[in-house]
């Protein structure tokens, strides 16, 4: 089990894998984890994510699944699930996305409008296009490495003091 795709993905290749949440963080999870995973189930009783990232995620291959999880079987690692109805179905891994809004979905709350790969474009100061508001790191697109993080971290608080400070347009 696991509580990040995003971290561990990579573990899967090749395997069954579940993501379970009812929120866009889940839609998002399953749809990458496609790229690695032999099969991909998406667990939701009640979708709440974006019509968006659900459509995403479905096209993407990800099998959904309307129902709840009962328990999650196996010894030493998962070996599957019994879903709300009773079935069992076979998975390597299990990954509990129940979490929190996603990236682009707090950018639209403050008014940033996300390229359709669900990334923010900012100009060289981290700045959107809503004046105050600064995105650095994966969330402003590839590559997804500590280093752009960190620059971009950095640019982007300096950036957010001299605002504050009245220093910028």
């Amino acid at each position: 089990m696991s509580y990040c795709a995003i971290c561990d993905c990579n573990f899967y290749r090749g395997k069954v894998a579940a993501i379970v949440g009812d929120e866009t963080e889940a839609a998002v999870s399953a749809a990458m984890m496609t790229k690695y995973a032999s099969r991909t189930y998406w667990v939701s009783a009640d979708v709440k994510a974006s019509a968006v990232a659900k459509e995403k995620a479905i096209a993407a291959g990800a099998i959904l699944l309307e129902t709840t999880i009962e328990r999650i079987q196996g010894e030493n690692r998962v070996s599957s699930m019994v879903l709300g109805d009773g079935s069992v179905v076979d998975v390597d891994g299990v990954f509990i996305e129940l979490g929190a809004k996603s990236s682009a979905d707090l950018a639209m709350d403050l008014g940033v409008m996300p390229e359709m790969d669900d990334s923010i474009k900012v100009d060289r100061q981290c700045g959107t296009e809503v004046p105050g508001v600064f995105a650095c790191g994966d969330v402003t697109g590839k590559p997804w490495q500590v280093a752009k993080a960190v620059g971009e971290g950095c640019v982007a608080g300096i950036s957010a003091a001299d605002f504050v400070r009245g220093k910028m347009a």
